[in-house]
């Protein structure tokens, strides 16, 4: 009878004064201890234990936002490595493309009046005609500024 009334009643009777004191009387004379000066204290103690928790909180979550963070700007900062050497060699291949055009209508303007066709004078027109002497090796009129032209580049 004794172990009987030992487990029915003397252990639950325990738990639940055990209990008692710790739930419910130890709260309540640490609220009649509890001044002012105190609160303020417990209370500044907690919001530095949740700022932790928060900072804690941001630490084991920051590798994945680091590596989020890292991959998009890895490709915005490639996207501008491409687009900037794009535009350079887009610049270069305008730059090479014009000094070969020019290049090519010079010398086609430097050919110009040799490939025409001139006519020979007679040696004696320009006295019949009244007109200057020219010799046959001089270009015509047409054709001395783009050959001049030419010949600058």
């Amino acid at each position: 009878m004794k172990l009987w009334q030992k487990l029915s009643i003397d252990w639950p009777c325990a738990l639940g004064d055990w209990l008692w004191a710790v739930l419910m009387m130890a709260p309540a004379i640490w609220l009649d201890k509890l001044t002012w000066r105190r609160a303020r204290h417990i209370a500044l103690r907690c919001a530095i234990l949740v700022l932790l928790l928060m900072c804690v909180q941001q630490i084991v979550a920051m590798d994945m936002t680091f590596l989020f963070a890292i991959d998009a700007a890895t490709w915005e900062l490639l996207a501008a490595v491409a687009f900037l050497a794009a535009r350079g060699q887009l610049i270069q291949t305008v730059r090479v493309t014009t000094r070969l055009f020019d290049f090519a209508v010079h010398k086609c303007l430097a050919k110009r009046p040799r490939s025409s066709s001139r006519q020979r004078r007679n040696a004696n027109a320009p006295r019949r005609k009244g007109g200057i002497k020219q010799s046959d090796e001089d270009p015509a009129a047409a054709f001395g500024a783009s050959r001049q032209l030419a010949y600058a580049w």
